[in-house]
């Protein structure tokens, strides 16, 4: 038996999909030391699933904002998203 029929025989381990809304999260709250944050910050600094995807940055931001982790903040700009970062509350089970 060879290495293939091996691996085969055995099953290949499931590969660990990461929810990008909670990996968003979890960058904000550990990695990023401002305040505030702006849909630009995320596409030039977020991890790398997320980044240089500005439709998958606005719809994992709009769910934050829904949860409460993110809160709009108006800006001088029709184009600038830019949100205030809720810390304090806690990481884990903050999705209903």
């Amino acid at each position: 038996m060879d290495l293939f029929e091996r691996l085969a025989a055995k099953g290949t381990p499931e590969a660990v999909h990461e929810d990008p809304t909670e990996k968003l999260l979890q960058w904000l709250i550990k990695s990023w030391g401002q305040p505030t944050i702006t849909a630009r910050d995320i596409y030039r600094h977020a991890p790398s699933p997320i980044y240089h995807d500005i439709t998958m940055i606005l719809s994992l931001t709009r769910v934050l904002a829904d949860e409460g982790w993110l809160i709009s903040i108006p800006t001088w700009r029709r184009d600038k998203r830019e949100w205030k970062i809720a810390r304090g509350l806690p990481l884990k089970n903050w999705q209903k």
